[in-house]
């Protein structure tokens, strides 16, 4: 059952990613990561009430609030840290900038 709450997750970061790569180039990025922010913590905050009796569609709602905030804040933010940069080194400071946010979660 995790797996499929978890896809919900996946599949909405996959569905919002068009979204707010077309907002980043009309609206401040800074509110976009705000936004984000906002919407993993109320998906998290609807979650710690969460019980082992909570079923796939109890723990969907909140999972989808997590994914589109997720996407809004790592996307506009690593879009913001490499926009300023030379396109020969967007490579490497994406992969430096994902390396740091995968080993800060551990």
């Amino acid at each position: 059952m995790i797996g499929e709450t978890m896809f919900v997750t996946g599949i909405t970061m996959f569905l919002v990613a068009p979204i707010v790569g077309r907002l980043m180039v009309k609206v401040d990025m800074r509110l976009i990561i705000a936004f984000g922010l906002v919407t993993f913590a109320s998906g998290s905050y609807m979650m710690t009430g969460i019980t082992r009796d909570y079923d796939f569609y109890e723990a969907a709602a909140p999972e989808i609030l997590r994914g589109i905030g997720m996407m809004c804040a790592i996307g506009a933010d690593q879009h913001h840290r490499a926009r300023h940069l030379p396109p020969d080194r967007v490579k490497n400071a994406s992969g430096l900038f994902n390396l740091t946010r995968t080993s800060a979660a551990q």
